[in-house]
């Protein structure tokens, strides 16, 4: 029988084996240390062991590599900054007339303030993570980019949504700014330059809603500083 099935069949037995529990952790992570301990009372730490499986069982079925979590971790700081500079209201602010909207658009905005404090204990979560192989690591990490790159999308719908509440469509002028503004960045990208980044801020802060892909990379490049 393979490994990950007799995890499987352990997992969804009625009647576990906690010394059999145990075991398996064991030759999933390779630590005696952890071993030993389980096995001094087996069933006081029920809950560890099944939480040891399944975050094992979890990154054998799901196939994360290394490089995977190394690119979501990535993109996980570029949130963080983002999040970091709207709280000092670099992107985002609370508009004037925010007693004067809609109940469910002021909660956009109430709301943002919570997505951010856990994207915050995500990222903690993340760097906290620890464990006997990488591939320990990983698995622990997975989850919470996970949640953190989804709360980062909710975030920003939820800005572009308050922000843009009550404002009239973009215009074509609105467009071709932007379409200049993404030419712009690409240019500054092989070649950073003073004047090129006073241009691009101020070609950005004509537009209303640039959107998470323009204005990730304000973010990466740090072209929102003092805009």
């Amino acid at each position: 029988m393979e490994f990950i099935d007799k995890i499987q069949n352990w997992l969804s037995s009625p009647d576990r084996d906690y010394e059999e529990g145990a075991l398996l952790v064991l030759k999933a992570n390779r630590n005696r240390i952890m071993y030993n301990n389980f096995m001094r009372r087996p069933e006081y730490y029920a809950e560890h062991i099944e939480y040891q499986l399944r975050k094992y069982l979890k990154s054998a079925t799901a196939d994360i590599t290394h490089e995977q979590v190394a690119a979501m971790e990535k993109k996980a700081e570029q949130a963080m900054q983002f999040a970091d500079k709207n709280a000092k209201g670099k992107v985002y602010g609370k508009r004037p007339d925010h007693d004067n909207l809609p109940d469910e658009i002021q909660a956009l905005y109430v709301e943002n303030f919570s997505i951010v404090s856990r994207m915050r204990e995500c990222h903690l979560l993340v760097r906290q993570a620890s464990g006997p192989n990488q591939a320990c690591v990983d698995s622990d990490k997975f989850p919470f980019l996970e949640e953190l790159l989804k709360l980062d999308i909710k975030l920003h719908d939820n800005w572009a949504k308050y922000d843009a509440f009550g404002k009239p469509s973009d215009t074509k002028e609105e467009k071709k700014t932007l379409q200049l503004l993404k030419m712009a960045i690409g240019k500054y990208r092989k070649n950073p330059n003073d004047p090129a980044k006073n241009r691009i801020r101020e070609m950005y802060a004509k537009i209303p809603n640039p959107g998470k892909e323009v204005t990730d990379a304000m973010i990466e490049l740090d072209l929102l500083d003092n805009a």
